[in-house]
């Protein structure tokens, strides 16, 4: 099976649109009939909770390996063909390095929900992260130059290409975690609570709430729009976004979509933006892969 895996220091998301946090605990979930279970190498790890990797090098790093194990174990098939992406910055000083860790145990043996799993991981592509989107289009019109910019949560990535091929790329540490971070001080300050970082989220999707009571949260579009300043001084800086076909995709380009568009109307979301680098990236496997 060819599939793309988008670890994003958020969320881990897959092509077959598995999404799970980007976290895991050695502590004994209290939500056991909820919870992500993984046993590997005799350690027993709950998947989806604990501590956020603010960490930008994936090298080495312990939480990329459980991620990937559980987006793979979870799909109902063995042998792989994965594809993986790093941020732009970072792609060509270390693609070739976490491509031969990821092939150093190429038939892995693990438990997931306390089923015994063996899955074969046959051969791994990385691919600059935000370019995954860019496969998801219909119809690339090859006389445009297009912009692409992938809002996640450590980091923002940016692209412009032309004719396929890339011309310009950056990353910015402005993914929405910052934000998040000022916000749930704002809230903490305000109201005398006690909300963490990882609480930022919930709060702008469902509203803030003490004392059972609905708050305010007008506040909270000035910090958002704070934030978007520094992606806006990326772009206008460096990229000229008014003359190019601009896209924005990532998780975080649902919470900035609307004050980006008001400095570049012609902004537009990609299609299924949180999964649209896990898709791009299945679609580049198979043009390599089934040829």
């Amino acid at each position: 099976m060819i599939v793309g895996v988008d670890i994003g220091y958020g969320y881990t998301k897959n092509s077959s649109n598995v999404k799970f946090a980007s976290k895991y605990t050695t502590n004994k979930s209290l939500m056991k009939d909820n919870s992500i279970r993984l046993s590997y190498n005799n350690e027993e790890y709950t998947i989806g909770e604990g501590e956020l990797t603010v960490a930008m090098n994936k090298i080495g790093n312990l939480s990329t390996k459980l991620l990937l194990l559980t987006s793979l174990g979870i799909l109902d098939t063995k042998c792989f063909n994965v594809v993986v992406g790093l941020p732009v910055a970072q792609f060509h000083k270390y693609k070739d390095e976490l491509k031969e860790e990821l092939l150093k145990e190429k038939v892995i043996q693990f438990e997931l929900y306390g089923i015994k799993k063996q899955i074969i991981i046959d051969d791994v592509l990385v691919f600059p992260q935000c370019l995954g989107a860019y496969y998801t289009l219909d119809n690339i019109d090859l006389t445009k130059e297009y912009l692409l910019v992938d809002i996640g949560t450590r980091t923002v990535d940016v692209i412009s290409l032309y004719n396929n091929k890339i011309i310009k790329y950056s990353t910015i540490l402005e993914g929405t975690i910052s934000m998040y971070s000022d916000l749930i001080h704002a809230i903490n300050t305000n109201y005398d609570t006690n909300f963490q970082v990882e609480d930022a989220e919930r709060i702008l999707k469902n509203g803030l709430f003490i004392n059972n009571e609905k708050q305010d949260l007008q506040f909270a579009n000035d910090i958002i729009e704070a934030h978007a300043q520094n992606i806006y001084k990326e772009l206008e800086l460096n990229y000229n976004p008014s003359s190019k076909m601009l896209l924005l995709t990532g998780g975080g380009a649902f919470i900035y979509r609307d004050v980006i568009n008001h400095y570049y109307s012609h902004a537009r979301m990609i299609k299924d933006a949180q999964f649209a680098n896990s898709i791009g990236f299945r679609k580049v496997g198979e043009s390599i892969w089934l040829r």
